[in-house]
């Protein structure tokens, strides 16, 4: 155990509730920040309280498949993926690590060797350079770029960002921003589409920074750079 461990903070979906239980009270004990979600609904509540620097991932959710979550996590975050799953062939293990999984491992594996991959894992990403920070102050409405240039941002757009930031990295569905947004709109509108054009064109031409915006086409938005929030 590094006394560095408890800065990671490490997210447990899995749906059988004694593995993970062994699962977080293990990692628990050697020193990292431990969340758990059965479902991939609970996992988006989780991820809402803190970003998750990496997620232990079942393939077989009650309400998901694991291989479409960690290809929409490699799509728009840079969240780390160790999947543990029940599927141990090797056709399994290179459909899991082409979805953009980091390391791939079967349930019965020893919980060290959980542990070592998720160590081995965490510190090929902090050997990577240090992303560039984005910051948005939820009360004065200000976003602020990697280079210091703050740009006020409408009532509108406050509500879309703060929906973003919500779980950086994961789209928000076009339904819920439309219904976030102080004059709803049906989610099939395209002023939602213009207000976000509109949007990344005034944020770009401000702060002379490209607008880490992804577009989810028919399905909704992600932000996809890292972002600390006030």
């Amino acid at each position: 155990m590094t006394s560095a461990s408890a800065d990671y903070h490490v997210v447990v979906l899995e749906d059988e509730p004694a593995l993970r239980g062994d699962l977080v009270e293990y990692l628990s004990k050697q020193g990292f920040s431990v969340s758990a979600a059965a479902t991939l609904k609970e996992y988006r509540q989780v991820v809402t309280v803190r970003k998750p620097d990496l997620v232990l991932l079942d393939i077989n959710l009650p309400d998901g498949n694991g291989l479409d979550i960690a290809r929409e996590l490699r799509a728009f975050g840079d969240t780390r993926i160790v999947m543990l799953t029940n599927l141990g062939t090797l056709d399994d293990r290179v459909t899991g690590l082409d979805s953009g999984a980091d390391a791939y491992l079967v349930k019965h594996a020893d919980l060290r060797e959980i542990e070592a991959a998720i160590r081995t894992v965490l510190r090929r990403t902090s050997e990577r350079p240090t992303e560039a920070v984005w910051n948005y102050n939820r009360t004065s409405w200000q976003l602020t770029s990697p280079n210091g240039t703050s740009v006020k941002l409408t009532a509108s757009e406050a509500v879309f960002m703060s929906k973003l930031i919500e779980a950086p990295g994961i789209h928000q569905t076009r339904n819920e921003i439309a219904a976030a947004l102080p004059r709803p709109i049906d989610s099939n509108d395209r002023s939602l589409d213009s207000m976000v054009k509109r949007l990344r064109k005034k944020i770009e031409a401000e702060s002379g920074t490209p607008f880490p915006i992804n577009v989810v086409y028919g399905v909704g938005y992600s932000f996809t750079a890292q972002i600390t929030f006030t």
